[in-house]
């Protein structure tokens, strides 16, 4: 009886290593599938669960800006003074644009096509398959999921991060592939 119980033990403790591995595996394929879903169902209560917005909104700002520094910072930019002043117009509309963009409609737009474009076409092709993405771990607590098809260099990575026993979005990385040789 005792040898059957500590065999029980270890045949439990394999059982948890496994599904743990499992969950490490699945877990964000099942949460990109979750928000896809819900995205496009519209359900706002689901999205308001898988993302979060707020931090969303701020990842999507700072990267915006960063680029729009590094705009104003050529020295074709820097020494037309109406680029300069078209620059701070711009810079000064990053906020409104990014609260517009960053919401249910526009988190819909995203996973379906992998841009915040708004423009709720088909995909290039005419195809009405979902979008696929691929994911990219970047360590325990992050992933990064990218769309399988379009311009790299306007591609859009979502950051996840692991929130219990789950994933959300919390992030993105703009022009996440390598830049397109036109």
């Amino acid at each position: 009886m005792h040898m059957f119980r500590g065999s029980f033990k270890v045949l439990l403790l394999g059982l948890v290593i496994i599904g743990g591995i499992a969950w490490y595996l699945v877990s964000p394929l099942y949460s990109m599938s979750q928000l896809r879903d819900a995205a496009i169902a519209g359900d706002e209560a689901a999205l308001a669960e898988r993302v979060d917005f707020p931090s969303l909104r701020e990842s999507f700002k700072s990267q915006l800006r960063a680029q729009l520094e590094a705009e104003m910072g050529k020295k074709e930019v820097s020494d037309n003074p109406f680029a300069v002043m078209g620059s701070t117009l711009v810079m000064g509309m990053v906020e409104p644009m990014v609260d517009s963009l960053v919401s249910p409609k526009g988190i819909k737009t995203l996973v379906a096509y992998g841009q915040f474009d708004g423009r709720g076409g088909s995909r290039p092709g005419g195809g009405k398959d979902k979008l696929k993405w691929s994911l990219e771990r970047r360590g325990f607590n992050r992933v990064l999921a990218k769309p399988s098809a379009g311009r790299k260099d306007e591609e859009v990575a979502l950051v996840f991060d692991r929130d219990g026993l789950g994933w959300r979005l919390v992030g993105v990385e703009l022009g996440a592939g390598e830049p397109a040789l036109d």
